[in-house]
């Protein structure tokens, strides 16, 4: 057992009628273990679809031991680890061992294999050498594409920014996120991450401790097979709000802006609460703009200035998506704001007593006080 060789795993699945490209051997202490143990840790593992020890090679205790197992689908090899994590009691780790089909060996007349060509006839004809030489360049270049290809499919999981810490713990500790912050970024890096579901697996794990951890613990005991996925459903369920997506409907619609809350302030409270709605499935993504604007224009106050003008504008003028529309109600923000602040200068004038004079005099005092009238309205 200590010479196992992928060369005889292969003739091993042939020799018991197994595809080769549906099983792989286990090789470690296996004495300990039945055939339901050795399932049992075997399916922890992703890509793993009903399989079944085949057959298996015991040796004396402790000694290394063998077990073929076989599969319903055909199995990705370059997303198994090399060696398995299991209990102390079975060694710790086994190694994971795939049939290769041996190279096939020429058997040729020794007087044939020593003996020199001749200089004067080619031993192979210069088309045949031709169409050799292209096609061993056909199956380098091919070789070549796929390794260039699993390159940049793995380069980006080399660096990645970590997720913050969350446990679930209230209130918050110092250092972590609460539930829907961490959710939010969360769903944001997982749409981004170029890596395989196992890989976002453990970065999501990797971030949790605490009643978290216990969270995805639990599911995971009860689907082997979760996916990310079914890991952000667990944590909805156990830390989200327990509201279902009719609830955060009639919530939508009774949320008005409160008196002296600027519009910006009111549409981040309504975009928040329709993207847990689309959540929860009471919306498409395509509705989410057309929701959120409904609301504006009839939740808003009655006298808010920005809501006056978006209420005389047509409604197929007003930009319907999050970014411009909060652009436009910030610049009209910005423009009252500088209205109110402007001074208003107003000149005091002192009435005087109108003085004992003739009509001539009369007029050239009220002809210098329109000038001056003038002059402060111009001011």
């Amino acid at each position: 057992m200590e010479t196992f060789t992928e060369g005889e795993v292969y003739t091993w699945c042939e020799k018991m009628s197994a595809a080769a490209e549906h099983s792989f051997v286990v090789r470690g202490e296996l004495f300990k273990a039945s055939n339901d143990d050795i399932l049992q840790i075997v399916n922890r593992l992703h890509g793993i679809v009903h399989p079944k020890v085949i057959d298996r090679r015991e040796e004396e205790v402790g000694q290394l031991s063998a077990a073929l197992i076989a599969t319903e689908r055909v199995l990705e090899r370059e997303y198994f680890p090399s060696v398995i994590a299991v209990p102390p009691e079975h060694g710790r780790q086994w190694k994971i061992v795939w049939p290769m089909r041996p190279a096939a060996t020429l058997h040729q007349d020794p007087f044939i294999q020593n003996r020199r060509p001749s200089r004067c006839l080619p031993t192979t004809p210069p088309q045949a050498k031709s169409e050799e030489t292209s096609a061993t360049a056909d199956v380098l270049m091919a070789a070549m594409e796929k390794l260039v290809s699993q390159f940049v499919k793995m380069q980006p999981e080399g660096s990645y920014r970590r997720l913050r810490t969350f446990s679930g713990v209230t209130p918050t500790l110092a250092g972590e996120e609460g539930y829907d912050t961490w959710r939010d970024v969360t769903l944001q890096y997982l749409e981004g991450w170029q890596c395989t579901d196992i890989a976002k697996k453990q970065r999501i794990v990797e971030s949790l401790k605490g009643p978290a951890m216990e969270v995805i613990q639990a599911a995971w005991r009860s689907k082997p097979q979760s996916t990310s996925q079914d890991y952000m459903a667990a944590l909805e369920d156990a830390f989200g709000s327990p509201e279902d997506a009719t609830d955060l409907l009639y919530k939508l619609r009774t949320t008005y802006q409160d008196p002296g809350e600027k519009m910006s302030d009111y549409l981040y409270r309504l975009d928040k609460l329709v993207h847990r709605i689309v959540s929860k499935g009471g919306l498409s993504p395509g509705e989410v703009d057309r929701c959120r604007l409904d609301q504006v224009l009839r939740g808003a106050l009655t006298q808010d200035p920005i809501a006056q003008r978006l209420r005389c504008c047509d409604k197929e003028k007003i930009p319907h998506s999050f970014p411009q529309l909060l652009k436009e109600v910030r610049l009209e923000e910005v423009t009252l704001a500088a209205r109110e602040q402007t001074p208003k200068m107003v000149a005091a004038v002192a009435l005087k007593p109108m003085p004992n004079c003739s009509e001539e005099e009369l007029l050239k005092i009220i002809e210098k006080q329109g000038e001056q009238i003038a002059q402060l309205l111009s001011a």
